[in-house]
């Protein structure tokens, strides 16, 4: 019998049209918030991504070089101890499978990307990113045609709350300054460079009006230790760029917010974050890390489960706006070890390949470095792992930077071939998550307003909607 030939979906397609379409996607979505629009919008990338997964690991199963390490398996067992005993597990199991998603997803385009092109990845970053700057330089330009008040605050469009596209241009805008520096010879390259520093000013004009403190500091924090891991000649040119755009930003942000509302030119209807005030203010941050110390003092090994911040409510939200707390309170201090660990080898794996790099693709390179530093700096003082917008950025950015890295050639040429067995498992186990993740959600999906209605009699009544999953993250 002849075998089976399925074709070689492009799995990256779908996260660039999920990218490149969202927030505004989310506005067509009228009886929903936008959190909750995207959040469906997301597990369906997800599904789709695992379906493409299950198809390409059938058809070419030797093309997905794959298999666990031990440290993998460490974190695998860790978490089903958690989920074993979380009061609610069929809450800590809809974590896991998002999580699982997200990982799966990030597996599948990386192994995609790194056999094609990076291309898509870099088209992805700058049309996502292109389309909302061209959405809000609009925004900021219409009140100064029609001499009417400004109010900043609702300039992040397709958001709930504008911290949570402070969240994205953590990541995105080192990636565009990837997209900045690419040659002017390539196919559409100037055109492509022109965009890219359009879309970092306007980005950087609302970093600035939005007192984004993450952002900024994330972002610094990333240049910073990315010079120290791979030199200053590795990275200077990704840095000049990122400080040349955010002084143009800051030039820009200080005429449309400063000087012509000073002018009477430009009524603002909300003054800007810029005090300091208000820029040394903690949030209630403190609050929500208190409790999260407590939750690791009550369960230290395996947490109190996956997502179980949201089991208890609380006066202000539904995480503590620090993932490495969130990690060590819900799945444990054992779990969030073994993760740094792997994250801390891959960063210097990362690091070293950008040192070493040839110099057409050092810059590409340092970007990458920058943006998966830049938010996991921000990781510490956001809930920049919980949105479903920032965390398919992340996504996005992670799987970049791992195909950037095998196409360094600096994957183990002497390791031994991987069994086919292994990446068919994983697809398998990918796929299984994600149908009963839709499956899972669906009835809550499919009426989320009456879902709303019954989570404060449930959870703690009159108290207001905090996103987690869902906009009103509560169980």
């Amino acid at each position: 019998m002849p075998s089976l030939r399925l074709p070689a979906l492009p799995n990256e397609l779908p996260l660039l049209a999920y990218v490149a379409s969202l927030p505004s996607l989310a506005l067509g979505f009228y009886s929903l918030s936008n959190h909750d629009a995207t959040r469906i919008v997301q597990l369906a990338v997800l599904l789709v991504t695992a379906l493409a997964a299950m198809a390409v690991s059938i058809a070419n199963p030797s093309g997905a070089q794959w298999r666990p390490s031990s440290a993998h398996c460490l974190v695998g067992l860790l978490a089903l101890a958690s989920i074993a005993m979380s009061p609610v597990p069929a809450m800590a199991w809809r974590e896991t499978a998002l999580m699982l998603g997200l990982a799966g997803t990030t597996w599948v385009v990386a192994g995609r990307l790194s056999v094609t092109s990076l291309a898509p990845a870099r088209q992805a970053a700058l049309l996502g990113s292109c389309l909302y700057a061209f959405v809000l330089a609009m925004l900021m330009l219409a009140p100064l045609v029609h001499r009417s008040p400004m109010d900043w605050s609702s300039l992040a469009v397709g958001y709930d709350n504008y911290r949570f596209f402070n969240h994205v241009q953590t990541v995105a805008l080192p990636l565009l300054a990837i997209v900045a520096l690419q040659p002017a010879a390539e196919r559409h390259g100037r055109w492509m460079r022109a965009a890219a520093w359009f879309s970092m000013v306007v980005y950087w004009i609302f970093v600035f009006c939005s007192g984004a403190r993450g952002t900024a500091l994330g972002i610094a924090v990333a240049m910073v230790a990315a010079c120290l891991v791979s030199g200053w000649r590795a990275t200077a040119a990704l840095q000049r760029t990122l400080v040349a755009s955010a002084l143009v930003g800051a030039a820009a942000y200080a005429l449309v917010f400063v000087l012509l509302p000073a002018t009477s030119l430009l009524p603002v209807g909300a003054s800007a974050e810029r005090s300091m005030p208000s820029l040394a203010s903690d949030s209630s941050r403190l609050l929500l890390w208190h409790i999260a110390w407590d939750d690791i003092l009550a369960s230290p090994w395996l947490g109190i489960g996956p997502m179980h911040y949201a089991h208890f409510p609380n006066p202000k939200a539904a995480h503590p706006h620090n993932v490495y707390l969130q990690v060590a309170a819900e799945w444990g201090l054992p779990l969030l070890a073994t993760l740094l660990a792997l994250a801390g080898r891959a960063l210097w794996r990362l690091g070293r390949a950008v040192r070493d790099a040839a110099t057409g693709a050092r810059d590409e390179g340092a970007g990458l470095l920058v943006a998966c530093l830049a938010f996991l700096a921000d990781g510490f003082v956001s809930g920049n792992f919980v949105m479903p917008v920032s965390q398919m950025w992340i996504v996005l950015c992670i799987a970049w930077a791992m195909a950037w890295h095998r196409m360094q050639g600096a994957a183990d040429s002497a390791r031994p071939p991987v069994s086919v067995a292994w990446p068919r498992a994983a697809a398998a186990v990918l796929l299984a998550s994600q149908v009963w993740l839709v499956a899972q959600v669906w009835p809550e999906a499919r009426d989320v307003k009456a879902h709303f209605e019954q989570v404060p009699r449930e959870t703690a009544p009159n108290s207001r909607p905090s996103p987690r999953f869902w906009s009103d993250g509560w169980f």
